[in-house]
């Protein structure tokens, strides 16, 4: 599995270390306005171009202390992983190991026999990772049923044959199960976990990360953030859902935290594979992942904010939120992380519009 990856990490490496790892006072200082505006806990934001990043961070890591966060500071990502789990299936692709036409029973044709899966027996690797299988998300499920079993392939694949028991939708929906069952397919045809290809992954671009939230209790030898539920009714509470809302088998489509800095040297891989560079993909598989549909894609959503065109995805956990812009036509893109829920998604569209608009008057 991925005969050059060794090659490129090592590359990607040395280019990283180019870099300044520094706040930039401007994003610092529109980054401290937007905290104060919005009653925000704390934020780190990017801007990244195809050959350099600037980061700005404001606030603290936890609420009522004053522990300030720092640009090596991880927030939990939750959907903004969905690209990566899509980035390794294209990366499977271009290795010969599976096809995004690749139809889910052709990798698992012993669950045809489940009553109701002839109803979904089309479905394909693209139809799941742009959920347009028409499947039900995880919410309708007993949790208890999936931890039953013991690794986390297995809660995945428990999780596969309930779905293939429910009524298909009607209809293209919105739907993480669609990620953990197009990471089924990978983790078979590659025959490691998916947790494998993860790692193996983001290793070999000498990119740090944990899976699951970044704090779970109340350690303070830490640099890393907790998250807030600002609706919760104790004010200070954090990690509110953790017990009943992250499992450990959901990493496909939510489960990475990542500090600004890495997830940054991420975003810029696609930045420069969409404005027609190769690196870690060929720049035609990134056009791939981003534009083959008019809306919802792989992992990405192409629309209009004011009058850019960008491709870009929310990540919501119920405790961090996190936005990355990409707006090709202007050869940048801009990262937001929120170590709490978001509040006003109109003012964050705003925010991000401006710097768009204004930092090369700055930078």
């Amino acid at each position: 599995m991925y005969k050059s990856i060794k090659l490129f990490g090592i590359f990607i490496f040395i280019f990283s270390n180019c870099f300044s790892q520094q706040n930039n006072q401007w994003l610092d200082s529109i980054s401290s306005d937007y905290i104060s505006k919005n009653n925000i806990v704390g934020m780190s934001v990017s801007i990244v171009q195809p050959d350099s990043i600037y980061y700005g961070i404001s606030g603290v890591l936890k609420q009522n202390r004053n522990q300030k966060i720092i640009l090596q500071s991880k927030f939990f990502l939750a959907s903004l992983t969905k690209s990566l789990t899509s980035l390794i299936a294209k990366k499977m692709e271009e290795e010969g190991l599976i096809s995004f036409d690749t139809k889910f029973f052709d990798v698992f044709p012993e669950l045809l026999k489940i009553k109701n899966a002839k109803k979904y027996e089309q479905i394909t690797l693209s139809e799941l990772l742009s959920h347009k299988a028409r499947i039900n998300d995880f919410y309708i499920y007993d949790k208890t049923i999936i931890d039953s079993v013991s690794t986390k392939t297995k809660k995945r694949l428990e999780l596969a044959k309930l779905t293939l028991t429910k009524s298909r939708k009607s209809k293209n929906n919105y739907s993480n199960v669609g990620y953990i069952m197009g990471a089924l397919m990978l983790e078979k045809r590659a025959g490691v976990d998916f947790e494998v290809l993860v790692k193996n992954t983001l290793d070999s671009l000498s990119l740090d990360y944990l899976v699951g939230y970044p704090n779970t209790n109340d350690v303070y030898d830490t640099n890393d953030t907790w998250g807030h539920n600002i609706f919760a009714k104790e004010k200070n509470r954090f990690n509110l859902r953790e017990d009943n809302f992250f499992s450990d088998f959901q990493l496909p489509c939510w489960g990475l935290s990542m500090s600004i800095l890495d997830y940054s040297l991420y975003i810029q891989l696609h930045l420069n594979g969409l404005l027609g560079k190769d690196n870690f993909l060929k720049s035609e598989n990134y056009k791939e992942l981003h534009n083959t549909f008019k809306k919802y894609n792989f992992g990405w959503i192409t629309r209009k904010l004011g009058s850019f065109k960008i491709s870009t995805h929310d990540g919501s956990g119920g405790i961090y939120f996190g936005r990355t812009v990409i707006v090709p036509d202007e050869k940048v893109a801009i990262v937001v992380l929120f170590n709490q829920t978001a509040t006003s998604l109109k003012e964050l569209n705003n925010f991000i519009e401006f710097i768009i608009k204004n930092y090369k008057q700055i930078i």
